[in-house]
């Protein structure tokens, strides 16, 4: 596919999505920013859906986040989940929410889907959708999108601004010591995993 204009922005969408977005990211020379995949936006989509038959309120009240490796080591945000504003533990006292099971639930959506439809086409082509409208028109709304994680040295999905340039900024999650492991762990499994593969190029 090379040379790209300088103003192309790769979209991958294809799994493992984390690991080809991050071999893209080597192989087409373009700025960071501009190589982007899918990441965990879909599982974010079933994270509010569950939560709002939890919760029995409109998904688009709430505001969620999954994080981290799509289909591998990935983790809610709980702090930052809302729903219209509040604070999900304020919501609602502690006991209504099992954490751990809507953690599961979320994972096991995708297979369920899979199971009653065949496939997931439907979602992920509304997520391709979302995304190209951010950046076609410049919307500038915040996604847990695959994109370079420095620090990690590999794509990974973290909330980021996604515009006309593509991931352009990055706002700070305050992670546990257990999730920055769990990230730490996944980016040096992804970085043995690119180096066969970029050795083989």
């Amino acid at each position: 596919m090379k040379p790209f204009r300088r103003d192309t922005i790769l979209l991958i969408v294809t799994n493992p999505v984390d690991l080809l977005t991050s071999l893209a990211q080597r192989l087409s020379g373009l700025p960071s920013a501009q190589v982007i995949g899918t990441g965990t936006l879909l599982d974010s989509v079933w994270l509010r859906g569950i939560l709002a038959d939890k919760y029995d309120v409109a998904a688009s009240s709430i505001d969620a986040m999954v994080l981290g490796e799509h289909c591998g080591t990935r983790f809610v945000c709980w702090p930052s989940v809302s729903i219209g504003g509040i604070p999900i533990d304020d919501f609602a006292t502690p006991s209504v929410v099992d954490k751990l099971k809507i953690i599961q639930d979320c994972k096991d959506e995708g297979q369920s889907i899979i199971e009653e439809k065949g496939a997931i086409v439907f979602g992920i082509a509304a997520v391709v959708a979302t995304l190209c409208t951010s950046i076609l028109f410049d919307q500038r709304r915040v996604y847990p999108i695959s994109h370079m994680q420095p620090d990690l040295g590999c794509c990974l999905s973290m909330p980021t601004v996604l515009g006309k340039s593509g991931a352009e900024n990055t706002p700070t999650v305050s992670l546990t010591l257990i999730e920055k492991e769990e990230l730490q762990q996944v980016a040096v499994e992804m970085n043995q995993v690119l180096a066969r593969l970029l050795d083989s190029v």
